[in-house]
């Protein structure tokens, strides 16, 4: 079963950090794992972790970030993330607790990044893996 390197969690919320992780790791959906608590601490990490062509490999292959943080949040760091400029793209997915209409239409604005609600479930990271991977299980 195909699984990404490496998996970015973005959020504030341990909790949700924490049962992200087991449920990435239980599924076999990533060789590693790390988290940012905002998006400010997400953008640090990917500007050494992906600052050049020789370390595109550190870079994460998937990035959740969740859409309501203190910091900095989703759409702050989506706007961040673009100005990096990095030689790498990650699939970037936006976690949301709600169904409003405002975060879908912000959502929207960037049709490359996807949105799901939290918390993620394994028929989550099923169907990102058959469509990143074009695998069915």
């Amino acid at each position: 079963m195909q699984r990404f390197r490496k998996v970015l969690l973005v959020s504030e919320d341990a909790i949700s950090i924490y049962l992200h992780t087991i449920l990435i790791e239980r599924a076999g959906f990533a060789e590693e794992t790390v988290f940012a608590a905002n998006g400010m601490a997400a953008c640090e990490i990917l500007s050494t972790a992906c600052s050049s062509t020789e370390t595109t490999h550190t870079c994460p292959d998937l990035i959740f970030v969740d859409t309501h943080m203190q910091v900095m949040d989703g759409f702050e760091f989506l706007e961040a993330y673009y100005r990096l400029s990095l030689p790498c793209s990650p699939k970037i997915i936006m976690l949301s607790l709600s169904e409003d209409y405002k975060g879908k239409k912000r959502t929207m604005q960037f049709p490359e990044v996807g949105l799901l609600h939290k918390p993620l479930s394994t028929k989550d990271l099923n169907l990102i893996r058959e469509e990143t991977f074009n695998v069915r299980r």
